[in-house]
């Protein structure tokens, strides 16, 4: 196999009032086996999938389709938006301390957070007070316990 990273294309649902708003995102793997890939970054918009997952795709048009989740790595994704663009640079670091790394979106104040099982009740426990202080709104994408 190869340790090149190749785009998979998951097919998004979107909400009555729109969201997501994109009809697709694109994650990045590497092929671990024939059709199957092992996530590496941290979804956007997917749900119930996590970095490390091992996922199958079929080739459609040229593209790399997700089918369906092969196995769950001990990850989970979770996902914040932030009430003000000040304060992104500070959550992010105080979740990094907890064991909850993080990448921005291109759409402004939001943030996945990609969480060992270990770590993931601190980072949970952190986002909630966050929440109830009105700092931010965050969702569970994909929860895994050990």
């Amino acid at each position: 196999m190869t340790n090149r990273l190749e785009k998979i294309v998951f097919k998004l649902k979107r909400d009555s009032s729109g969201y997501p708003p994109l009809s697709h995102e694109g994650i990045w793997a590497k092929k671990v086996g024939e059709s199957l890939y092992e996530i590496d970054n941290i979804p956007f918009f997917v749900f119930d999938v996590a970095v490390g997952d091992v996922v199958r795709v079929e080739v459609i048009d040229g593209e790399l389709r997700f089918t369906e989740v092969v196995t769950r790595s001990r990850n989970s994704t979770l996902r914040f938006f932030a009430k003000s663009e000040e304060s992104v640079a500070r959550i992010r670091s105080e979740l990094l301390l907890l064991g909850g790394d993080s990448e921005g979106s291109h759409i402004s104040k939001l943030v996945s957070v990609n969480v060992s099982s270990n770590d993931l009740d601190k980072v949970l426990t952190k986002l909630q007070k966050l929440e109830e202080m009105q700092e931010l709104e965050f969702e569970e994408a994909a929860i895994r316990r050990p």
